[in-house]
Parts: structure tokens; C-alpha cells; sequence
């Protein structure tokens, strides 16, 4: 059937989809120490070519600047033909009636700067129609709590905590979970993300978290400025050296290259 008649995917059509199928959900892992975030979307098997077709839908969409999808402008992206980021894979699970195995085609996405630069926009340029709204939002705010490294103090941690224990299923009016008021927690969100970042940028690039008194440990986190020959920045400092590779359409071997040999990287045959 479906090669008969192809996919035709649009942005408002995947908005209903994920408004009734999609996950926005929050993992812990270290103790409940970090927190990573993972947009999910299941069907079941027999509906693998769909999944299929929306997983590269997400994975060819580019870079979205402030504005409405239609005719909105757009960059493309560098590394979109070097990476998937949204995946897809069989889960096996019971049905809860009948006790038969059933086959499920999941699809996440949990690439940080992927969720930041395409995923998020995309998604924050469209009206929503149901509450699912709300746990989008909610889970944006965590995100805007790990860029900051807010999530390392105690009232990052339970503000995070908060949040989680009212979204997804947790909101309906049938759970056993306390509620709070919209505007309360609107107001705890405003106080926290209204504090300075919690990150400091060392001179060597590697990214200090100031409540911890330690440097970040993840060996990926590397901080990149770029600056021309007058000392000037010229983008703000990229937290990866796979994002800088990836703004400037090179290989992180190539920038890591650069950097451990002293060369003069090129950019329009300039040295930066």
C-alpha cells in the first residue's frame, strides 16, 4: 500500500501525530545527578515503513530561525547528511490484557544540539491543540535548566523534580499525584532560570561547574571560541568540539588537529 501511495509528511501533520503519540520524558541517571532528555514516538510494528518515513523526515529537517514553518527561512544543515538523530528500533512488550508479545517500533531523539537547533523550533513555530502542549513546555524548561547547569544546585534539582511529578500521565485528573497551581510553578521557573549560568568557561576551554567545584567530567564537553586575528569572538563558544566541527562543516579529527598542533584554522581563507 505504501509504495503505492507514498508518505507526504508536513509539519502540522506531524504536530497531530506527536500530539496524540509523542513522548516528552526526562531519564535520570548518577543518582538522579543528570538528566537527559528524549523525545519518544511508538507504533506498533506493522507500522514500520510510516516510522521509517518520519525518522528521516526529523533527520533532513534544517536549521529554523525565528518565524512561521511556511516560508520561514532556513539554514541548511551541515551535518545533516553525516548523522542520524532521530532512531528508530523494535521494542518487544506484553500487552497488558492478554498477555501477548507485542512488537513496537519506537523512535527517539536525545541529541542535545539537534533538540536545541532543530527539534525545539521547529516545534515552538506551530499551535498546538492539546495538553500536550504542556508537557512540551515543561520539558523545554529542563532543558533550559541543564544549559545553564542549574540542575547541580538543590533547587535546581527540585524544581526538575517538581516538574516531572506533573507532566505526561501525571497531569490527568485521574492520577494519585499531587497537583500544584500552574501560576506557582511558572513562578518557581522564572526565579531559578532568572540565576546566572552555573558554568564557567576556563581558559583551556574546559567548561567549570561553579557550584561543584569541579570541572564538568563528560571528556566530550570541550569548550571552542573562535575568534579572528584580533582577538574578537566571532560566534559565542560552541559547548562541543563536535559542534564547532559541525558550524564550520569540518570533521572534529580536523578542528582537534588544528588545536593540538597550534595550525591556523581557515575560515574564507582567514586564519581564526
Amino acid at each position: 500500500y505504501y509504495l503505492k501511495n507514498p508518505i507526504s509528511i508536513t509539519p502540522n501533520w506531524l504536530l497531530g501525530f506527536v500530539e496524540g503519540d509523542g513522548t516528552f520524558f526526562v531519564s535520570k541517571r548518577s543518582g538522579g545527578r543528570s538528566y537527559s532528555l528524549v523525545f519518544g514516538l511508538g507504533q506498533s510494528i506493522t507500522n514500520l515503513y510510516l516510522m521509517e518515513a518520519i525518522r528521516d523526515y526529523f533527520n533532513n529537517l534544517p536549521y529554523l530561525s525565528n518565524g512561521l514553518i511556511e516560508g520561514m527561512q532556513t539554514q541548511v544543515r551541515p551535518d545533516k547528511d553525516a548523522a542520524s538523530f532521530a532512531y528508530i528500533y523494535v521494542q518487544h512488550r506484553k500487552d497488558k490484557t492478554d498477555g501477548k508479545q507485542l512488537d513496537m517500533i519506537i523512535l527517539n531523539i536525545t541529541r542535545t544540539d539537534y533538540l536545541s537547533k532543530v527539534f525545539i523550533p521547529l516545534f515552538d513555530s506551530m499551535d498546538w491543540h492539546s495538553k500536550k502542549y504542556l508537557d512540551f513546555q515543561d520539558w523545554k524548561v529542563i532543558f533550559k535548566i541543564k544549559e545553564k547547569g542549574l540542575h547541580y544546585l538543590p533547587e535546581g534539582k527540585e524544581l526538575i523534580n517538581l516538574i516531572l511529578s506533573q507532566m505526561n500521565a501525571k497531569r490527568l485528573s485521574t492520577s494519585k499525584s499531587k497537583l500544584v497551581s500552574r501560576e506557582e510553578l511558572l513562578t518557581k521557573i522564572e526565579e531559578l532560570l532568572s540565576l546566572p549560568s552555573n558554568y564557567e568557561i576556563k581558559e583551556e576551554g574546559r567548561i567549570w561547574v561553579i557550584s561543584e567545584n569541579k570541572y564538568y567530567r563528560d571528556k566530550n564537553s570541550i569548550a571552542v571560541i573562535l575568534q579572528n586575528g584580533d582577538g574578537n569572538v566571532i560566534e559565542k563558544p560552541f559547548e562541543t568540539l563536535t559542534a564547532c566541527a559541525q558550524s564550520l562543516g569540518k570533521t572534529r579529527n580536523l578542528i582537534t588537529r588544528y588545536m593540538l598542533k597550534g595550525e591556523p584554522l581557515l575560515i574564507n581563507n582567514k586564519p581564526v
